[in-house]
This record gives structure tokens, sequence and C-alpha cells, in this order.
């Protein structure tokens, strides 16, 4: 698979990419970055069946990556898109981060525009039904012409 990001948002809490083949081609995946502002715990890695307490050592901050699929994915799919998450994550000296996959709505998600409401009504649910603790309130159509858009 060869992979185009496209960057949609940016905030202090979390980041969103589109992950296509080619600039005019359908949207594959989308990437959510996910920053808790916390310490790892334990339970940010229970759903991985062969991790233990005693595999746990905690990190200043975790990080969670969400693919959003629109279909089951073969593991193969799963790799590539870790070892995106990983070029923005893997080398932060005391963060841990994990990843899940999780299958939504393609067509709600093709509503999604830079600095549209669209963006939050869709966004926010997903956000409730991975547990993430923060929200996008607002969007300023105009910070859209920032780096970062809080």
């Amino acid at each position: 698979m060869k992979n185009m990001l496209h960057r949609l948002v940016i905030t202090k809490d979390l980041e969103l990419f589109e992950i296509k083949e080619s600039l005019y081609a359908d949207v594959d995946y989308y990437l959510l970055l996910l920053d808790y502002h916390r310490p790892s715990v334990f339970q940010d890695f229970s759903f991985i069946p062969s991790f233990t307490k005693d595999d746990f050592c905690a990190s200043e901050n975790y990080i969670k990556a969400v693919a959003l699929c629109k279909e089951d994915i073969s593991n193969e799919a799963k790799e590539e898109l870790y070892e995106i998450a990983s070029g923005f994550l893997e080398d932060r000296e005391s963060c841990a981060w994990s990843m899940i996959y999780k299958k939504v709505d393609f067509d709600n998600m093709s509503n999604i525009t830079d600095g549209s409401n669209a963006l939050i009504q869709i966004i926010n649910p997903i956000l409730d039904e991975v547990g993430y603790p923060y929200k996008i309130t607002s969007l300023n159509e105009k910070s859209f012409n920032n780096l970062v858009q809080y």
C-alpha cells in the first residue's frame, strides 16, 4: 500500500489524518492520535492478550492511536497502519502508546471537511466509544490557517 497522509485537524489533544493511496483517491483509513495528558496505566494495554502486569512499566504520558476502517482489515494492513502511527509516536522518551482498529461508517466520515461542524459531530461520538476523556468543543474556520487548531 502506497500511503499519502492528509492532516485534517491538530489540537493540543488530538490529530486526525486521512490515509489514501494518492491525492485524488478515496480515503482508505483515518488515523486518530489521542493524547491522554497523563501517565500510562496497566489498563491502557489490557486489550493485548499477552500483556501482563509484569510487562508494565509506567511512562510520563500515554497516547492512543486509533485506525478508523470501513471494514475488517487484514493483518498486513494493520501492520502498515501501525508503522504509520509509530512514525509519529515511537521516538518519544517517556511516552507509552498503543493502537486499536475501529470499524466506522465511511459514508458518514466523508462529511468531514476542514473547519466544519460535521467534524465535531462525527468525531466526538468516536471519542466516546474509545473512552477518550476530551472532546472537540469548537473549531474556528480561521484557525485552519494556522498549524494548530485549538
